[in-house]
């Protein structure tokens, strides 16, 4: 597995990979380029094709005499050695075998074809194997070697006016190709952090300085925000033809915006800054984040087979990310809530906080469950088998019994409302080490959504929540000791002893 390799195994298989893909890409027209190797050396066969004798010829040219050479090969009896004619024949159709078998689909992807409905996107190579003959009519080949032809012979004229064409309406029968460079251009979700930074910088000065008209404007921006978030999803859809959530990039924008509808919702109902505070700051965290899992600068990539299923990704991905968003929000208003205790804030005031933690991570429990339910359904359909203990499955059931475990232990008041806090801020690493760690291992029939990146920021996840309940421990400790002083009430290890010497007088 490539998981296994050493840091300097991986950038070797890295480079290697921009090697190829670099010949790959400027052997993109080799198709319409003369070659040594189709050089007809035999009088007879030059005659029967049409063709001049000891002369190189293109792939893309003889490939429309397929029928004649074909023809030829046909007629060729089982000698055990070829001669003259028969010989050369049969070095002219392995020659194109070869460079067809070679080349095959090699990048880039620049055709695009439209069959019972499904698109697929074919190099020159992959056109001309696929479809032979015919090939050479599609209007896009014929304009891509008028505008090889135009360069090589240094026609200007001619190259400005084919590259006219190829940009003309004719030429765009893909999905919607002018959303795709509408998308580029505008970069909605680049826009969408920029608008929830200043919303956060906002909502930050007004809980301190209790500003209402700057705690409006941080609230509007927050709606623009989502908005922008919102028409950035659509766009996605409608270029992709499918729910955006089939790539690590694709789920991280959207549990972002999931972010930003909760935390929104939660600040009209409640009205006490920590809803604008989570969809801010949780929603913008998560867009930078996503921005790891571009690939050179395409979020658009070729979705997995597996994921192919327009119902089953809508249904599973959409569900699995409320209840992974559920989580996220429970933990993130634990930790106010928790500063709270820490700073001495009343319990009147604390209360709807820890209702707020506690309601959200029945959410997200709950959301998860329904989400790792319909995931075993899908995986039914596709893999034949409801659970195998993939490691993505086993992280999703590592979040349920947390979660579990934190809602049980509450309800039979075996823990306080701080531990039930805590236990909230918890699944935040939990989160994170389903969603990002278990594709750091490259196994499994998840493996898909494979990366190296994250292994970094997944430490720093666990490394900042164990610090942060750490201090906040020693914190609480500290003051519940010093009050217990102002008040002249013993401390533990005082009541410890007041009970050893009543024990003594008994």
């Amino acid at each position: 597995a490539t998981s296994d390799l050493l840091p300097f195994e991986r950038e070797m298989l890295g480079l290697w990979n921009n090697i190829t893909e670099y010949i790959a890409l400027s052997s993109a027209l080799s198709a319409f380029d003369p070659s040594e190797n189709f050089t007809i050396n035999d009088t007879v066969l030059a005659s029967t094709l049409g063709l001049q004798v000891h002369q190189p010829y293109a792939y893309s040219e003889l490939i429309g005499l397929s029928q004649k050479l074909s023809s030829q090969f046909s007629n060729i009896n089982n000698q055990d050695s070829l001669v003259g004619t028969d010989a050369e024949v049969v070095r002219l159709v392995r020659s194109m075998y070869a460079a067809s078998t070679q080349m095959q689909n090699a990048p880039p992807f620049i055709i695009p074809v439209v069959e019972n409905g499904n698109e697929e996107w074919l190099s020159i190579w992959g056109y001309l194997n696929k479809f032979g003959t015919r090939g050479l009519k599609n209007n896009r080949i014929v304009a891509l070697q008028k505008l090889r032809t135009a360069f090589l012979t240094h026609n200007q004229s001619n190259f400005n006016e084919v590259a006219i064409t190829l940009n003309s309406e004719k030429f765009k029968d893909a999905h919607h190709p002018d959303l795709e460079i509408l998308y580029n251009k505008i970069n909605l979700f680049f826009w969408a952090k920029i608008v929830l930074v200043l919303a956060t910088l906002l909502t930050l000065f007004s809980i301190f300085y209790n500003k209402s008209i700057i705690s409006k404007t941080g609230f509007i921006l927050i709606i623009a925000g989502f908005i922008l978030q919102t028409a950035g999803l659509l766009l996605r859809v409608l270029i992709l033809m499918r729910p955006p959530l089939a790539s690590l990039y694709e789920t991280f924008v959207f549990v972002s915006w999931i972010i930003v509808l909760l935390g929104t919702g939660l600040e009209i109902l409640q009205k006490k800054n920590i809803g604008k505070l989570i969809a801010s700051c949780g929603g913008l965290a998560f867009l930078i984040i996503s921005d790891r899992y571009v690939t050179n600068g395409d979020s658009f990539g070729v979705i997995a087979a597996v994921l192919n299923s327009g119902f089953w990704l809508t249904i599973h991905i959409v569900t699995i990310a409320i209840g992974y968003a559920g989580c996220l929000i429970s933990g993130l208003i634990g930790h106010i809530y928790l500063l709270q205790r820490v700073f001495g804030v009343n319990e009147k005031t604390t209360r709807p906080f820890f209702q707020t933690v506690y309601m959200f991570l029945l959410i997200g429990l709950a959301f998860t469950v329904a989400g790792t339910v319909l995931g075993g359904m899908w995986a039914d359909q596709a893999w034949g088998r409801f659970w195998g203990w993939d490691p993505k499955e086993n992280g999703a059931l590592l979040i349920i019994l947390w979660g579990s475990a934190v809602v049980h232990a509450y309800r039979g008041k075996l823990i306080s409302q701080n531990l039930t806090a805590a236990g909230a801020i918890l699944g935040i690493p939990t989160v994170m080490l389903t969603w990002i760690g278990v594709n750091l291992l490259g196994v499994g029939l998840h493996s898909y959504g494979f990366t190296y990146s994250g292994a970094g920021m997944l430490v720093a996840v666990f490394s900042f929540e164990i610090l942060f309940l750490v201090t906040v421990g020693i914190l609480n400790k500290i003051q519940k000791s010093s009050r217990d002083q102002q008040s002249g009430k013993p401390g533990k290890s005082g009541i410890l002893q007041i009970r050893k010497v009543e024990n003594r007088l008994q």
